[in-house]
Order: C-alpha cells, then structure tokens, then sequence
C-alpha cells in the first residue's frame, strides 16, 4: 500500500511540474489547445514556455493565470485588455527579449507577478512595451529589472507597485529606457534598489515609500536623467538607509520628502539623513528651496555639512 501512495505522490507532482510550450500552429487564439505541446488550454498550474521565431503568437482574449512563463528572445504577447497573473510556486519566471503590445487601447498592460519563496528569481530583461504597463509584485524572492543587456525600452508610462516584502531592482545591470512617466509605490517594508546602472526617463518621476526598509536611487559612475519633475516621499516608521546617487532632472518642480532615514549625504546627489553619520550637502545644482533640520533630540555629536563658503552648520 505504502508503494501506490508514493506512486500515487510522483504522479501529482509530475502533473503539477510538467510544462507547455506555444507553438502557434493555427492561430494567435491563447484559449486553442491546439497551439499548445502538449495539446491543451494551460491551466492555472501551468508553467509556460514561448519561444522565439514563429509566425503566430499568442493574444489574450481574457484575464490569464498560470504558475510560471519563461517568454525567450524574439517572442510576443498582446494582452488585448486583459490581465496576466503569474503565480510563482517554486518557479523562476523569465521575460527576455519580448515585444509586448496591448491591441485595447483603452486599458493598459497589467502584470500580477507574486515572485514566490525558496529563492527563485523574477527576470524582466531586454524587452520593448508598446503601451502603458503595471507591475503589481507580490512574494519574497527578488524582482529584477534590467539585468543584462539589451536595455528595456518602455513605449509609454511603468508603474511598479511593490506590495510585499520581496527586493526590487529597477534599472539594475543597463540603464532602462522609459518614453513616459515612472512611478515606484512600495506599500510593505523591503529593500528596494533602482538606477543602479543609471537610467533616462523622459517624463516625471515618483517614488512613495511610507514603510521602511533601505532605498537606494543611483550610482556615481552613471547619471539618471529624469525629463520631468522628481517627487519622493519617504516617511519611514523607523529609520532606514536612503541614498540618491547622480539623480538629474530637467524640469522646475516636485518635492524630495525624507522623514527619519538613517543618515543622509547629498554629494553629487547622494542622500543620507538621521544617524551615526555625518550629513554632506555638496557639489550639487538646485533650483530652488532646501530645508534640512536636525533631530532635536539627537546628542551623538554628528553634524550636518554645508559647502565651506556657505558657512553655516545646522
């Protein structure tokens, strides 16, 4: 008996496992099976494979889920209105080297990716966006955005909305291209690193982080060039690190709004506030009103340092 319970075990778990990959024989139709291999509209649990270099590729005409995908160079997808949920059950998921398009456009390109645990990892990498898109990233293995080359290209505005504890990296191994406006939303404490490799964003830039954990924004061996206006809001209920690194914007406007970081340093926009360190304000260019203020209740003998020929401390 204890045999057929565990042949009974490896069956459910190769069914669970076992993957389908588009081929796109008759049609672009998702929902014909037989544009499938195996034969069959793949189900909730599927793990999905879409290959480069076929004639057919799939378009979604309704709200899809499944468990995994790994969409390989030169494939396509057109969501055509409608959602894409990927589940992430002890799968890496994997966009490289994409055209995504959106045939309705009156909605945008919505992405539900719950990156899963146990350490598997989220890829979106050298792909082109022809509409708005939405990342709404759930789980607790890492989202990587960006990792190698060729850079994505976003034809239209990204939003990321981070709601758990997973790290996010945006803009990570090449500067990303946005042609629009970019928005990050971290709604649960995590770490969250973006422009590592720099990045150019032609329209406005917000980030809200009112949770916690490390933010940083930048590198100094590569600028970020943001064409509009930058607003960050960071209200940490505890402190947390917070740099900005070669962060450039060309349009007058926005807020920078950091509320109990630990630590701060703008030095060729670097950022840093409240904590063991000194606080620098150096080699920058602004237009516009600065207000620093020190804790008032902090005695650790740190100051915060202003340009010599200012001459004054805070």
């Amino acid at each position: 008996m204890k045999k057929v319970y565990i042949f009974l075990l490896l069956a459910i778990s190769c069914s669970i496992i076992q993957g389908q990959t588009w081929n796109g024989s008759v049609n672009t139709d998702w929902n014909n099976g037989s544009n499938w291999t195996p034969a069959g509209i793949p189900t909730n649990a599927g793990n999905i494979i879409i290959p480069g270099g076929l004639t057919n590729y799939p378009i979604l005409s309704g709200k899809v889920t499944i468990n995994s995908i790994d969409m390989q160079p030169g494939s396509q997808l057109d969501v055509n209105g409608s959602d894409l949920t990927i589940t992430g059950v002890n799968m890496n998921i994997n966009f490289n080297g994409v055209v995504f398009n959106n045939s309705n456009g009156a909605t945008d390109i919505v992405f539900n990716i719950n990156t899963g645990t146990g350490g598997f990892l989220t890829y979106f990498r050298g792909n082109t966006i022809n509409d708005n898109i939405v990342f709404n990233l759930t789980g607790s293995n890492q989202f990587i955005e960006a990792v190698a080359a060729p850079a994505n290209v976003y034809n239209g505005n990204a939003t990321f909305n981070i709601n758990d504890v997973l790290t996010t990296y945006i803009s990570y191994g090449v500067p990303s291209q946005f042609n629009g406006n970019l928005t990050v939303n971290r709604t649960v404490a995590g770490p969250t690193s973006l422009f590592y490799a720099g990045a150019a964003v032609t329209g406005n830039f917000s980030y809200i982080n009112n949770t916690g954990s490390s933010t940083s924004m930048g590198n100094l061996s590569y600028k970020t060039s943001i064409g509009g206006t930058v607003n960050i809001t960071a209200h940490y209920p505890s402190p947390g690190g917070f740099e900005i690194l070669r962060l450039v914007n060309q349009t007058t406007g926005g807020t920078v709004d950091v509320q109990n970081s630990q630590g701060f340093n703008v030095q060729n926009d670097t950022l840093l506030v409240r904590g063991n360190q000194y606080a620098n304000l150096m080699n920058n260019s602004i237009t516009g009103t600065v207000t620093t203020a020190d804790d008032a209740s902090y005695g650790g003998g740190f100051l915060t340092l202003y340009p010599q020929q200012c001459n004054k401390r805070q």
